[in-house]
């Protein structure tokens, strides 16, 4: 099968793009072969049509045509199935997924494609949201570590070797602003002597932090109270 993809030439120039990238995905990927040879078919039919004289928006029009055929007798000979059926959809995903890269690891990435469809999906208008599903890429670690995270990830270090690695049931606020004790606006200098005086600038730093906070949660629950009586 490769040799003959190797070997296929189209007068065309969109469809020597096509095979040029058909030896690549060939190796891996017979299924994207098929693909190409489907293509190259429909464009030297097309050529052949332009040389009688047919105008291209009419072969397109052609092409959409048999296209929406072609999607009729699918539904016409599809199974169907309860979107609460979990597991057929699971099944149907591995399908999709038979093909590519991740097939290794098929049935994990499969059940991760559909919980996250399912849990963005308004199932009373059959449509489902792209943009509030996000792939993260990370390097290192293996396709085994690939998760679903039903939240936001927020990408950040930590500012301290002393900080907690993990925390449960918490809220997090997300600020476009800098969270620091404010500065005075004038040129200023401050001299520390002695272990006093670093330990009262470290309580004045925590006494300012703590304020500063409290304030956020003050306004949180403030925000949350009339969201609240806005909603009932």
């Amino acid at each position: 099968m490769e040799r003959k993809v190797r070997r296929r030439h189209v007068n065309d120039q969109n469809s020597d793009e096509i095979w040029l990238v058909a030896p690549s995905l060939i190796s891996s990927l017979i299924t994207s072969a098929y693909t190409c040879v489907l293509a190259g078919a429909l464009l030297e039919e097309a050529e052949r049509l332009l040389d009688r004289g047919i105008h291209p928006i009419k072969i397109a029009d052609g092409f959409d045509l048999a296209c929406k055929k072609a999607l009729q007798t699918l539904d016409s000979i599809a199974d169907k199935f309860p979107v609460a059926d979990r597991e057929r959809l699971v099944e149907t995903a591995q399908t999709s997924l038979g093909s590519k890269i991740v097939n290794r690891c098929i049935r994990q990435f499969a059940e991760i494609a559909v919980d996250a469809v399912l849990s963005v999906a308004d199932l009373k208008t059959r449509d489902v949201n792209f943009e509030l599903i996000k792939v993260e890429g990370k390097v290192g670690g293996h396709l085994e570590d690939t998760v679903l995270v039903k939240g936001i990830v927020i990408d950040k270090t930590m500012s301290h070797p002393q900080m907690p690695k993990e925390l449960k049931d918490v809220k997090v606020a997300i600020l476009t602003c800098p969270f620091e004790p404010p500065k005075p606006k004038t040129k200023h200098k401050l001299d520390i002597t002695s272990s006093e005086d670093f330990k009262a600038l470290r309580d004045y730093e925590r006494e300012t932090f703590e304020t500063m906070i409290k304030q956020v949660g003050y306004v949180f629950f403030k925000l949350s109270k009339e969201f609240s009586a806005f909603s009932s």
